[in-house]
């Protein structure tokens, strides 16, 4: 799943760069708690939507700057634990909102200053696990009213120094899990009343000394995660009874060595996160059974190389907590985002939509010809083909639009109707009222006779094709609510842009005051959905609409449009854009090697076409490729600079463009121009390379498009 992360301040706190921040979930809110740069203990409460209150000492505590504190649910309110500054262990009560009793000792319990207290659910009580002073393993069970029993050895266990112990529920016991003063992963099961069995090895898996073992309970299972002595991270799953499967890398993740792996359950899988040794965070998702996806970069922040990423699930989206490389205690609110591969400036129209259409027989007036240049904009997408360069003053007056009598009104007004006509129906449930007429003249058959026929003998029909088509109750909100899952779930999700109808009201007199442009991403915030949308409005520019999808009602456009509702024309079909590409191919590649004129195969496999050009030359030789275009469009086309793109054997992508005189070129309509691309040490890495002409077009952000001809390939030893 993708996710658009957004940074913010927890209340101003700060703490040492890397230190850990403690997180739960507190109602609608988080409690987070933090020791502080002055060796204070500090908690918050609030949220990324609304903000955090300000912080509040825990009861005067101190522990040493960037301490770990642990805090867990304890019925309303929360129990605290650290080791104090003399290496006591400590625990108090309460919650942010009505603060905490005073600090007692935990059966005068002892670790190293700023020790880990680990602290899980033991029944009605809490079971707490430590390492001592001297890096002996031990274990108390209580709360903190009733008091806590005598600390006892977890079967004389070892780890280094105040080192991180890691305890899960496991049945009615505890499976507990460290690293041995020689990096060993161990394991042993029991509770603190009936005490343990023998430490056994984790599949001979191994870290630094004392590093963090991960563990989170999985089915009947616990899932462990790990960064070995060279940074990399691993899994492993089973129990301390049956034993653990063999250790496995997850997608080939790297943090520091011994460095923290937080991983928290999401549906049926995990997700994970690390630091990596740059401070980037990644983050991926998956199981230890069915592997996990690629790592994805958490960008916006950076942290300590290995420094611990607290995070909490919320629903779908995920909340982290950390201290940044100054300080800084932020939170990261990741929510999902699905984006498809179209963009409005690389495919959309580069013109506005400014058209006035009298459509249907002059039945309908329509403001533009909105359909039709989302229905083209998709086709040029679908077919793979760069969308035309023309922009604004290239036909005629500035301000003016495609003249109606050529191949490119031609084609946008044909997929207009096509628009029309395929989504109907749909349309037809938010003006039930739409004339019989406009029925007959679209071609719409209902029932086997044709709408228009029965429309003569009775005029207006109200409600039949609602009941054909069947129509979603409550108007343009009932149908926003309907439609809402087959925009995600059938396309978005699947990355498949989509036309969409945008309701402006439910007067029939008013539909021409609807709109349709093309949604291509989303992304959730709570219950708020954001549609990324190409409005063909407005030219090379990313709109959004805001709409509640749990109670759908207006529906805000990030230009101040409002609309009543929307719909999905998933009727749409692709076709090949009848106007074509403006900028194509005149003559094709030539390619010469140090010197050497490479002759063309043409090779076809497949289905796809490839121009390979022999003999084979030496590798790092002199580049020089040829070839020209034109402009087949009816108005000038537009260009940044022509180029080539190069695929090496290595997988690696290289651009290479030719000087050009302006920032906006043109070429005339039937202009012809050659194009000399120069490469002065070509194919460094001995192989086959392939190469494609192209150009960056004009605009705010250009893009790479490639001209539509096969590429040529050429062979290097």
């Amino acid at each position: 799943m993708q996710l658009s992360w957004t940074v913010s301040s927890v209340s101003d706190g700060s703490s040492a760069p890397g230190a850990p921040v403690a997180a739960v979930p507190w109602g609608q809110r988080l409690a987070v708690f933090v020791t502080g740069i002055d060796g204070g203990i500090y908690t918050t409460g609030g949220n990324a939507e609304g903000g955090f209150g300000p912080w509040a000492s825990i009861s005067q505590g101190s522990s040493t700057p960037g301490a770990p504190v642990t805090a867990v649910r304890w019925g309303q309110r929360f129990a605290v634990f650290v080791a104090g500054t003399d290496g006591g262990v400590y625990t108090t009560g309460g919650d942010p909102q009505g603060g905490f009793g005073p600090w007692a000792s935990v059966s005068q319990g002892s670790s190293k200053p700023g020790g880990r207290v680990t602290a899980i659910p033991w029944g009605q009580r809490f079971a707490l696990f430590l390492a001592d002073s001297a890096g002996g393993v031990y274990t108390t069970g209580g709360d903190p009213q009733g008091g806590f029993g005598p600390w006892a050895s977890v079967s004389e266990g070892a780890t280094a120094p105040g080192a991180p112990v890691t305890a899960v529920p496991w049945g009615q016991r505890c499976a507990v899990f460290l690293a041995d003063p020689n990096g060993g992963v161990y394991t042993t099961g029991g509770d603190p009343q009936g005490g343990f069995g023998p430490w056994a090895s984790v599949s001979e898996g191994s870290t630094i000394p004392g590093a963090p073992v991960t563990a989170v309970p999985w089915g009947h299972q616990v899932a462990l995660f790990i960064a070995d002595r060279n940074g990399g991270v691993y899994t492993a799953a089973g129990d301390p009874q049956a034993g653990f499967g063999p250790w496995a890398s997850v997608a080939e993740g790297r943090t520091t060595p011994g460095g923290s792996v937080t991983a928290i359950p999401r549906g049926q899988r995990f997700a994970l996160f690390i630091v990596d040794p740059n401070g980037a965070i990644y983050w991926t998702e998956g199981d230890p059974q069915q592997d996990f996806e690629p790592w994805k970069h958490v960008r916006g922040i950076k942290a300590t190389p290995g420094s611990p990423v607290t995070a909490v699930a919320l629903g779908d989206a995920l909340a982290l907590f950390i201290s940044d490389v100054n300080g800084r205690i932020v939170t990261l609110k990741g929510e999902k985002a699905i984006t498809t591969q179209f963009s409005p400036m690389q495919h959309g129209w580069h013109f506005p939509n400014s058209f006035v259409n009298h459509v249907i027989g002059n039945v309908l007036e329509t403001q533009g010809l909105c359909g039709g240049m989302a229905y083209s904009a998709l086709d040029y997408y679908f077919a793979g083909v760069p969308i035309p360069t023309h922009r604004p003053g290239d036909f005629g007056d500035p301000m003016a639009s495609v003249p109606p009598d050529g191949r490119l009104h031609t084609m946008i007004f044909n997929r207009l109707i096509d628009s029309f006509k395929d989504n109907f129906g749909k349309w037809s449930c938010i003006y039930p009222a739409l004339d019989a007429a406009i029925g007959a003249a679209l071609g719409i058959v209902v029932g086997g006779g044709i709408l228009g026929a029965i429309g003569a003998a009775g005029g207006f029909i109200y409600g039949e094709l609602n009941n054909v088509f069947e129509c979603p109750r409550g108007g343009a909100a009932g149908m926003t609510r309907r439609e809402l899952p087959i925009l995600t779930g059938n396309f978005l999700d699947k990355g498949i842009p989509v036309p969409l109808g945008l309701i402006f009201d439910e007067d029939i007199l008013h539909i021409g005051d609807s709109h349709q442009v093309v949604a291509y991403g989303y992304s959730m915030s709570g219950t708020t959905m954001t549609i990324k949308i190409y409005d063909n409005r407005y030219p090379d520019a990313e709109h959004t609409l805001k709409v509640d999808a749990s109670n759908p009602g207006r529906i805000d456009e990030s230009d101040g449009s409002q609309w009543a509702g929307l719909l999905v024309e998933d009727a749409y079909r692709p076709q090949w854009p009848s106007y074509g590409a403006d900028i194509s191919i005149a003559s094709a590649q030539s390619v010469e090697l140090n010197g050497v004129r490479m002759k063309p195969l043409i090779e076809s496999v497949r289905k796809s076409v490839t121009i390979s050009m022999v003999p084979k030359q030496p590798a790092a030789t002199l580049l020089v490729d040829d070839y020209s275009v034109t402009n087949g469009g009816e108005f000038d086309a537009h260009y940044l600079s022509f180029g080539i793109e190069i695929h090496a054997p290595d997988d690696s992508q290289s651009f290479v463009q030719a000087a050009a005189p302006a920032p906006d070129n043109r070429l005339a309509p039937g202009d012809r121009m050659p194009v000399s691309i120069t490469v002065p040490s070509f194919g460094s890495v001995p192989g086959t390379y392939t190469i494609f002409a192209g150009f960056y077009s004009v605009g705010g952000q250009p893009t790479w498009c490639r001209v539509l001809y096969p590429p040529a390939s050429v062979t290097t030893v």
